[in-house]
């Protein structure tokens, strides 16, 4: 008969807690509601206010909706906080939606498909060897009547949705096995039959089931310095003789920013106010407030400038500006650079 009930978790002091109702009359429960962070402050906490909780409370009020009878439902605020996400994330590169992906090389295939969580690849290699960009026609060009492999391609180009290798590897990426099996998910050494097959570039990198993980030093059986779950994937076991196979085809990426489906998930975007003033503007006439567009539309452009002067450091141009024929040889390495002094010059 309580107006609320004040339950107090002494038992846990990290992790989530979830709620579910009982009713005493019929002995049934309600189903638990979504975890609920015992952290007060921080990023974890469920104050954080990048978490989708946080921004449709921002809404709410900003729309003079955060009362009971309101007309916005959670989902019509979930839909249009997500949608503004992605027209910010297309709008210009952004520092805070950089990573990279990684494939394994297949003997004799020469394309791969690219995530669907990719935007935009910005440059790759191959087994720790910078790749030239090049675009679709010189592609084709180059596969003009050619039939052959190599062992370290020198061209990509990002046509369809896949990346396209020229020429193609004539070998596969190396492999080995498990030596040990990796019993927790904060491992920071694993046991390997070899490791000599594996080069590295900044990392080396590998995957095992289906977890990628960067390691910073090797000996000729064992992984050290282990860096789990990268690259979206999840840390997680791994059985004795599991396979352990190089990713050897490295890309930096802008991607595709995640929705926000639970109360806990959280935008990558750090200033959370251009999403909340974007989706106002698109919820407004919802409810009958035209009278605010006007100045959520100011509020957002302003917010928007601040996020550029601090996150958009990069500008979308072609790959290599050159001014004349003479200044590219081979692999686009500059023969010259013409705003330079000039060089080779001697005289007695």
């Amino acid at each position: 008969d309580n107006e609320y009930t004040r339950y107090e978790d002494t038992a846990n002091s990290t992790g989530y807690g979830f709620v579910r109702f009982y009713n005493a009359t019929s002995a049934a429960f309600s189903s638990y509601s979504d975890g609920v962070n015992y952290a007060a402050s921080g990023e974890s906490s469920s104050y954080d206010p990048r978490t989708l909780w946080k921004i449709r409370k921002r809404i709410r009020v900003l729309l003079d909706e955060d009362r009971p009878n309101s007309k916005l439902t959670d989902r019509m605020i979930d839909d249009a906080t997500n949608d503004k996400q992605r027209d910010i994330a297309h709008q210009r590169l952004w520092s805070f939606y950089e990573y990279e992906r990684s494939f394994s090389a297949v003997a004799n295939q020469m394309a791969f498909d690219i995530p669907a969580s990719v935007q935009k690849i910005y440059n790759a290699t191959f087994r720790t060897q910078p790749l030239f960009p090049i675009n679709y026609d010189a592609w084709k060009m180059f596969n003009w009547n050619i039939n052959s492999s190599v062992a370290v391609p020198s061209y990509f180009c990002i046509w369809n949705r896949q990346l396209l290798l020229f020429q193609r590897p004539s070998t596969a990426a190396a492999t080995t096995t498990l030596g040990a099996a990796i019993t927790t998910t904060t491992a920071t050494s694993c046991t390997v039959v070899a490791s000599s097959g594996f080069k590295r570039g900044d990392y080396f990198r590998f995957i095992i089931d289906s977890e990628v993980i960067y390691a910073t030093g090797s000996t000729a059986t064992t992984f050290t310095g282990l860096l789990r779950g990268q690259e979206g994937t999840t840390a997680a076991t791994h059985s004795n003789g599991a396979t352990v196979a190089e990713r050897d085809i490295v890309f930096t990426v802008h991607v595709e920013p995640t929705d926000l489906l639970d109360t806990q998930d959280r935008t990558t975007i750090p200033e959370v106010d251009v999403i909340a003033y974007g989706a106002a503007i698109d919820l407004a006439p919802l409810v009958e407030k035209m009278d605010l567009v006007d100045r959520f539309e100011k509020k957002y452009s302003t917010k928007l400038k601040e996020l550029e002067s601090k996150y958009a450091l990069k500008q979308t141009a072609h790959f290599t500006r050159v001014k004349g024929a003479e200044e590219k040889l081979q692999n686009s390495l500059l023969l010259k650079n013409p705003n330079l002094y000039p060089s080779g010059i001697t005289g007695t």
